[in-house]
C-alpha cells in the first residue's frame, strides 16, 4: 500500500512538471502602476536638491516637468532645486500617463531679539559666519548683512 502510493504520488508529481511548461501564463500588468516616484511629497529649503526617482513598469525614461521653476525647477534626470518659498508640482510623465510629486519649498526663518540674533535653516542653527536678509518696504528691496561669531 504504502508503495503504491508512492508511486501515485511520484507520477502526479512527474506530470505537473511535464505539463508546467506547456501551460499558459502570463502575469498582468493590471495593478501595476505605470509610473512609481521614491516620494509624492517632498519638503526642501531653499538651495537643497533631490534626486527624484521614477520607475516605470514599460522601462521606458520618464520626462520630468515643473510646474513653477521659479519655486523648483527639475532637470532631465529628476533632479529638484529649490529655489525659493512656494510649491510646485513636479510631474513625471511615459507615454502619456503622469504620475506627480508635491514639492513645498519652506521659508527659512530668522529670530531677533534685544541680546541675541538667530538665523536658522531648519535643523540647523548657524553661530559663525555672515548672512544677508532681503526684505521689502513699500516696494523697495533692502538688505542686511549680520555676522555671527562667537563671544
Amino acid at each position: 500500500m504504502k508503495n503504491s502510493l508512492s508511486k501515485l504520488f511520484l507520477l502526479l508529481l512527474l506530470s505537473i512538471l511535464i505539463c508546467w511548461p506547456l501551460t499558459p501564463f502570463s502575469v498582468s500588468a493590471a495593478n501595476i502602476p505605470p509610473i512609481i516616484l521614491s516620494s509624492y511629497q517632498k519638503q526642501m529649503n531653499i538651495s537643497d536638491e533631490y534626486q527624484l526617482i521614477a520607475v516605470t513598469s514599460n522601462g521606458k525614461l520618464p520626462t520630468f516637468k515643473s510646474s513653477n521653476s521659479a519655486v523648483a525647477s527639475v532637470n532631465t534626470y529628476g533632479v529638484v532645486t529649490a529655489k525659493k518659498p512656494g510649491e510646485a508640482d513636479i510631474k513625471v510623465s511615459v507615454q502619456g500617463t503622469t504620475a506627480v510629486c508635491k514639492v513645498t519649498v519652506k521659508k527659512p526663518t530668522v529670530t531677533l531679539s534685544k541680546r541675541r540674533l538667530a538665523l536658522y535653516r531648519p535643523g540647523t542653527a548657524v553661530s559663525t559666519g555672515k548672512a544677508t536678509i532681503y526684505c521689502k518696504e513699500n516696494g523697495v528691496k533692502k538688505s542686511c548683512t549680520v555676522k555671527a561669531a562667537q563671544p
